[in-house]
């Protein structure tokens, strides 16, 4: 009963492993798209002037100042014949007459926050995702060890026949270890045998030049012209001395 708790427990933390797994990411956004749109409300709550306004503005030096708007730009306003920057006008009045730079400034300032805020839930999911993907793999594993450990009982039921099969398993691979042993001895001998061919071939036919056709062919016979020359040179005329006669 214990174990199958413990096991009905095991299935239950791998299918909620697999169900968190399987939720996908959150996608990145369009930081792009994001920062028009922060722009774009920043802008609609506190609009910029157009050419041909009617506003009032304050300045460092000179105080308010009524007057349409004839031209604008990102850092000047020219209001009846007279052009102001930024620097000329009060805080308060350049935030409200270059409200497109300060909508800029304000969606960048924003627009950074939510990149690190994305980023740090991002990490997050993965290392979530990494401890189920361990917690899966480690469920996956105890069932199997659980059923290794169950197995001894089912082959001590018959040790006799385990102990039979491993005798004749033994005996076998002691047969083709044997045979594997005396072809490669017969082959080394049967090598060895053709190698010096030559030089039994000379010596059997008595040849005068028995010692160089040995030598050569101990000594090049390993190459294929080496081995050829000797055979050949083995197979030649016999010179008979006088003495012989």
């Amino acid at each position: 009963m214990i174990k199958q708790a413990a096991f009905s427990a095991l299935v239950t933390i791998t299918l909620l492993a697999l169900s968190q797994i399987t939720r996908a990411i959150e996608p990145e956004p369009d930081w792009s798209a994001r920062y028009e749109a922060i722009k774009a409300g920043i802008l609609q709550e506190t609009p910029a002037p157009k050419v041909g306004d009617r506003i009032t503005v304050t300045r460092r030096i000179g105080g308010p100042l009524a007057g349409r708007v004839y031209a604008i730009t990102e850092n000047t306003i020219t209001i009846g014949s007279t052009e102001y920057r930024a620097n000329q006008l009060t805080p308060e009045s350049a935030a409200n007459v270059f409200a497109s730079q300060q909508a800029a400034t304000q969606a960048s300032l924003q627009l950074a926050s939510e990149r690190n805020a994305y980023a740090a839930r991002h990490a997050e999911e993965i290392r979530q995702r990494q401890v189920q993907e361990a917690a899966r793999q480690a469920a996956i594993y105890v069932p199997a060890n659980a059923q290794s450990t169950a197995a001894p009982r089912r082959i001590v039921t018959a040790p006799r026949q385990a102990a039979t099969q491993s005798g004749g398993n033994s005996l076998a691979d002691g047969v083709t270890s044997g045979l594997v042993i005396i072809g490669i001895i017969i082959a080394s001998v049967l090598g060895f045998l053709l190698y010096i061919l030559p030089a039994i071939i000379a010596g059997k036919r008595g040849h005068h030049n028995f010692s160089a056709i040995l030598a050569l062919t101990i000594l090049l016979g390993w190459s294929f012209l080496g081995w050829v020359a000797a055979f050949v040179w083995s197979m030649t005329e016999i010179k008979i001395s006088k003495s012989q006669h």
